[in-house]
């Protein structure tokens, strides 16, 4: 039998590009994931869990510098070249940082998700569609 975090890391390896997530996001609320956030500088991942637990994924190993110049225009573009399955995983992170953005955060009951600066400032959301 495998470990939340064993499942929650195979349900994350499935998605290669953006067009894959709503799929990824509708595993993962049946695997009892209620939201998660990516650290755009570490790679890291945070799930969070309906039974309250909190799981940290290591980055790929891959770093990327966060620019402290947000620009929404690349970020846009970014994201939808990424929606329109034309970027892997780690090409969308390298176009994140360069845009200044330094977290996303993925609330699975809302539906919804949220970029922000490395300052803390919100500069994009979306809806996730199923």
């Amino acid at each position: 039998m495998m470990s939340n975090v064993e499942l929650i890391q195979s349900i994350l390896g499935c998605a290669r590009t953006g067009r894959d997530h709503p799929q990824m996001v509708a595993t993962l609320k049946n695997a009892g994931v209620c939201g998660y956030s990516v650290h755009v500088a570490s790679g890291e991942t945070v799930i969070y869990t309906n039974g309250h637990e909190t799981i940290r994924l290591p980055g790929c190993g891959e770093e990327h510098l966060v620019s402290f110049h947000p620009d929404v225009g690349l970020l846009s573009d970014a994201l939808s070249l990424h929606h329109e399955g034309r970027t892997d995983y780690i090409t969308f992170c390298r176009q994140a940082a360069k845009a200044g953005l330094n977290l996303w955060v993925v609330d699975l009951n809302m539906m919804n998700v949220s970029y922000f600066t490395i300052n803390g400032l919100l500069v994009h959301e979306e809806s996730i569609q199923p």
